[in-house]
């Protein structure tokens, strides 16, 4: 352990940096302005050509495969090192994921990448390792450990949890720290993984700077008399996500804002990239509503702010795919309330726990077009409502979802179980 209970920590993820994931790059750097030294172990580097600022000193140290030469040396280095170790963790990785085609593969893949990291961990001195999402990048951190013996914790989020669970319980029972972001999770890792898991999990949630996620000032409000009330959406463009049916929903706004004669245009804002662009934009043209939908992309973090600014309601439309796949507690939702916005969201997994039907805000149910428009047309005809809602929202994400109480309290679970190396 480093002087004066600062640590080393190498984060452990699948693919960086992420647009999508700010919430972890502002971990870390909350974990380096409280005197850690943080690093970072990718599987992959990402290459969108959107990044957040800040990822640069990250990008700098971070330890990533780099040709086939070098990770061919690092199993030959665990080879003639630690055989038997080596062996049986290929083993142990293999049998546990057998259950699952497209795990088995990617422990194929990550062993190797995890044997390269910790051949460059081990002389780096680290003292602890923490992956984010419970699925390949803890995997990683646990195969690290089986050889090098530096303790790993996981902050579980969502897909890594709902989807597929292979070789969970045994990933989770050897990590020192568990960490996820709802009660809704911890509860469903007890129910999966036994008592004894469960017990020690705690809930960290993914926080944000309500400094800079804050109510926007008379000059930055867009909503004065004649423009288009703004519905927004901040999301990758997934199944997942729902955007559809955000869509449908204003659709039937705008249909009944011209059939009353309200005068009042509605149009929705959608910001994020994926594999359902092409799909949105020609539903949107089908529903006669291209004219009032504008998709912006991907967008780094201070043009979300932007555009969480310039809008009068968010709306996170989510849905549970055929394969269990759906939200966490989304941070999009978290910037939003914390901006002083409206939101309406959809009732699944841990988001009632930050949107509290008609207390900080409305849930509705899943995959329900006509529930979603009806509550957004409620938001146009009862803005006072809303607004009061919204104020209880902001209180609300500054107690308990503010990012700077989030960083103490992880950092206070990684000094306080930070063991000696115990390798297996």
């Amino acid at each position: 352990m480093g002087e004066g209970g600062r640590l080393r920590i190498a984060y452990v993820l699948s693919r960086f940096p992420q647009v999508s994931e700010t919430f972890i790059l502002r971990e870390m750097e909350g974990l380096v302005a409280r005197g850690h030294r943080v690093r970072v172990v990718a599987m992959v580097l990402d290459r969108s050509p959107v990044r957040q600022s800040g990822v640069e000193p990250f990008l700098a140290t971070m330890i990533r495969p780099r040709g086939f030469r070098e990770i061919a040396g690092a199993q030959v280095h665990w080879m003639r090192r630690a055989p038997r170790s080596y062996a049986r963790l290929w083993r142990d990785a293999l049998w546990g994921n057998r259950s699952s085609r497209k795990f088995l593969f990617r422990a194929a893949v990550t062993v190797p990448v995890a044997a390269l990291a910790a051949r460059r961990l081990e002389s780096d001195h680290v003292d602890r390792l923490h992956a984010h999402y419970a699925s390949h990048s803890l995997l990683c951190a646990w195969a690290i450990w089986r050889l090098t013996g530096i303790p790993y914790g996981v902050t579980c989020h969502a897909h890594d949890l709902y989807v597929d669970r292979s070789m969970l319980a045994e990933k989770l029972s050897d990590a020192s720290v568990v960490v996820t972001i709802s009660d809704f999770n911890r509860r469903l890792i007890a129910e999966a993984c036994g008592p004894d898991i469960g017990s020690r999990t705690q809930v960290v949630h993914c926080g944000v700077d309500t400094d800079r996620f804050a109510p926007p000032t008379d000059s930055e409000r867009s909503a004065t008399a004649g423009e288009p009330f703004r519905f927004l959406v901040v999301g990758s463009l997934q199944p997942y996500k729902g955007h559809r049916h955000a869509l449908e929903a204003l659709a039937r706004v705008a249909l009944s804002e011209a059939q009353h004669g309200h005068g009042r245009i509605v149009e929705l804002v959608l910001v994020g990239d994926g594999e359902l662009r092409a799909e949105l934009e020609q539903r949107a043209e089908q529903l006669g509503i291209a004219d009032r939908t504008r998709f912006l992309g991907a967008l780094p973090s201070v043009e979300v702010l932007e555009e969480l600014h310039r809008s009068d309601c968010v709306v996170q439309p989510s849905v549970i795919t055929s394969s269990g796949k759906m939200e966490g507690i989304p941070v999009a939702l978290m910037e939003a309330m914390a901006c002083g916005r409206p939101v309406i969201a959809t009732g699944i997994s841990g988001i009632s726990e930050l949107v509290r039907d008609g207390d900080t805000g409305v849930l509705v149910p899943p995959a329900d077009a006509g529930a979603l428009a009806e509550a957004m047309a409620d938001v146009i005809a009862e803005p006072e409502a809303h607004r009061l809602m919204a104020k209880r929202g902001r209180a609300l994400v500054e107690a308990e979802f503010d990012l700077d109480g989030q960083i103490d309290q992880l950092s206070a679970l990684f000094l306080g179980h930070t063991p000696e190396r115990n390798p297996s």
